[in-house]
């Protein structure tokens, strides 16, 4: 009983002859003609010339991102190229620092990732952790910052399960300081 529309956005073939090398303004033209404009469940995707208020509308509603392609451009069959590009949309939220996992390879002796939380009330939840996007010299700064506010025991409720990190390879500190994180989305189950 949900209402849908399948939205169809460029063609490839046209009763068995390849229109690939078509720039994509024609293939679009095409597959328009072919639509059947009484059947309201398969429609033309829109086009947008304003890209910056397009990924503005795709941040506000909580979108993957956006794909910009370039009007003349051919189809290019498992290629990336500069003709289609997908612009992400990254959310950006503060977390506290619960602790970090012992690097490896280039980081051993220092940390692979930070383990972040977030309160739901009074409690502190996991919600993931964050290993890349640090230099060598912010690796340093934080670990001068963390050492200092190490503790035993695990600052959640219950310790996380956390994917490919071992129990021991956690080093827990007091819920003290907060990091600014950038993310694609939350998991169903409320994770980075």
């Amino acid at each position: 009983g949900t209402p849908f529309v399948y939205e169809v956005f460029d063609v490839l073939e046209i009763d068995g002859v390849p229109v690939v090398d078509l720039p994509l303004h024609e293939r679009r033209a095409r597959l328009e003609q072919l639509l059947d404009t009484k059947d309201s469940t398969i429609q033309l995707s829109a086009e947008f010339d304003d890209g910056q208020a397009l990924y503005q509308a795709a941040v506000e509603q909580g979108l993957e991102g956006v794909m910009a392609k370039r009007l003349s451009s051919p189809y290019c069959e498992g290629k990336r190229t500069k003709y289609w590009l997908k612009v992400k949309t990254h959310a950006r939220q503060e977390f506290v620092i619960c602790g970090w996992t012992k690097g490896q390879g280039k980081r051993s002796g220092r940390f692979g990732a930070l383990v972040l939380g977030t309160y739901r009330g009074d409690e502190l939840h996991w919600v993931g952790n964050c290993g890349t996007g640090f230099t060598e010299r912010d690796i340093d700064a934080l670990l001068a910052q963390l050492k200092p506010l190490v503790r035993a025991a695990c600052p959640f409720p219950v310790a996380p399960k956390m994917p490919k990190v071992r129990k021991g390879d956690v080093t827990w500190v007091e819920p003290r300081l907060v990091c600014e994180v950038r993310f694609a989305e939350w998991t169903h189950d409320g994770h980075l």
